[in-house]
């Protein structure tokens, strides 16, 4: 897919242009800029501006007191002094004198010329006559300063030599630079973006959830509706039209299990007369052949009424089964099946006394449908056990053909036959799905574990104290449903 492409049809992709776009001209002022000034600084040159601008903003000060508190407490001083050990300093405000290292080598004021400023340029000094001066010098290789401010006879200066070390690193100076710049932009600018962000992940969260309620419908339940109360309002359109769309595919099942129901029903009655009337005719192949044509319509009659009846969820009372007791009359029934297909047919039960709650002959029609394709598929000689674990797992393994991989996802569709030539009409495997789902069961085919020829189908049935749950959980999500759809 091309980047247009994504950007019309992705609220993400469109987002993120909208971020850059934002953020692009951001970061060139207030991180590339100062990164690139930070580049040009040398950080010794850096150092030394940084010591001389205390110093002259404490003879800015009011009075003495403060001045030497502000060179006293100075953080940037202290960290420049413990990066170089050479660093002399004098100090003296209106008689107040510090002082580190050697001694000044600029006070006299023979060095100085004098020069008179009118209008003081000190900031809170009002001086009637003023006079101010610099002098820079070098001392052992490194550059120092001195600084002279005369007010009305009041003297303030300052000394200040031996930086030789930067005591900050290029990183220092970039914080520095971009904390004292007009950073409020660009945090505003920043919390925007991340409000941004946070209301894309809930509102995107949320169409998340809708996917997994709509993922999480059974089709094969009818009357199901998704619970969008507590979406976005933006979402309620979208939900309106899927509930819309469930409702209608109810209508449509509905149509079609009458349809099914009715055509059943209709062709029975035929095909019994056509039965009853065949029989009449003179013996021979050609009777023989119709009868089992029609038998076998019967029966493809009979396999679609049912798969109707359970795929549309029907009422079928429900009793406790008694699993071991089914399935020895299951084997037993299809004893004779195997006897003259030359297989042998093994029953092994690991548990005596497992039951479920369900439909007796459903749960017959599943297993026994399993059966008869494992003796369907059975070459004489071989091998059919049924197994009932203590998990109340039933399994069943033929030593068949097997069933190829490529197969296997369409194993449970109606009218999927494996082998394609085998006798029936596919319907078997589809009414056995349909009757676990009815129990909220499950069944599949797996790989046999000693890896030899053959199929192995397995069942799984809830206990009868999981039925009880699912049942409670079913009305409750019944009344939830109603309850919303009225409010709606």
């Amino acid at each position: 897919m091309s980047f247009l492409s994504r950007l019309q049809r992705s609220i993400t992709t469109q987002l993120a242009v909208l971020l850059v776009l934002i953020f692009a001209p951001l970061i060139s002022q207030f991180v590339l800029s100062p990164l690139l000034f930070t580049m040009e600084i040398d950080p010794l040159e850096h150092t030394r501006s940084a010591a001389q601008l205390e110093f002259e903003g404490s003879l800015n000060a009011s009075d003495a007191s403060d001045g030497r508190t502000d060179i006293q407490t100075s953080q940037q001083l202290a960290r420049i002094a413990k990066a170089n050990p050479e660093l002399r300093y004098y100090w003296e405000f209106d008689g107040e004198v510090l002082s580190s290292g050697e001694p000044p080598r600029f006070r006299d004021l023979k060095y100085w010329s004098q020069i008179e400023v009118s209008n003081g340029a000190l900031s809170n000094a009002g001086c009637a006559r003023l006079m101010q001066e610099q002098l820079q010098f070098d001392e052992n290789g490194s550059r120092g300063i001195a600084r002279l401010d005369t007010c009305d006879g009041m003297v303030r200066y300052y000394e200040l030599a031996g930086v030789t070390a930067p005591a900050f690193s290029r990183f220092d100076i970039f914080t520095q630079h971009w904390a004292e710049g007009p950073a409020a932009p660009l945090l505003l600018s920043m919390a925007a973006a991340i409000m941004a962000i946070i209301v894309y992940l809930r509102s995107t969260g949320s169409l998340r959830n809708a996917a997994k309620l709509a993922e999480d419908v059974d089709l094969d339940r009818p009357g199901q509706a998704i619970d969008f109360s507590n979406f976005p309002l933006e979402i309620r359109p979208m939900a309106d039209s899927v509930n819309s769309l469930l409702r209608r595919m109810d209508s449509a099942r509905e149509r079609e299990r009458f349809f099914l129901a009715t055509a059943a029903h209709e062709l029975r009655t035929p095909l019994t007369m056509m039965r009853t009337r065949m029989q009449e005719l003179p013996p021979g192949h050609d009777r023989d052949a119709l009868i089992k044509h029609v038998q076998s319509l019967a029966r493809l009659v009979e396999q679609l009424l049912l798969l109707s009846k359970v795929r549309n969820s029907e009422q079928h009372p429900k009793e406790t089964i008694a699993l071991p007791r089914l399935l020895r009359e299951i084997c037993a029934d299809r004893a004779v099946l195997a006897i003259e297909k030359g297989v042998e047919l093994n029953l092994e039960l690991a548990a005596e006394t497992d039951s479920i709650e369900g439909n007796r002959t459903l749960v017959g029609v599943a297993v026994s449908n399993l059966v008869n394709n494992a003796i369907s598929v059975s070459n004489e000689g071989n091998e059919i056990t049924v197994t009932l674990s203590d998990a109340g797992l039933i399994t069943i393994r033929d030593f068949g053909p097997g069933i190829p991989d490529e197969q296997r996802k369409h194993l449970f569709e109606p009218f999927a036959k494996f082998p394609p030539n085998r006798d029936g009409h596919g319907l078997g495997l589809a009414i056995v799905e349909a009757i676990m789902r009815f129990h909220n069961g499950e069944v599949w085919h797996d790989a046999p574990q000693d890896r030899r020829s053959g199929s192995l189908f397995c069942l799984r049935f809830p206990s009868a104290q999981d039925v009880h749950a699912i049942e409670d959980i079913e009305k409750l999500e019944t009344r939830v449903s109603t309850s919303s759809a009225q409010a709606t």
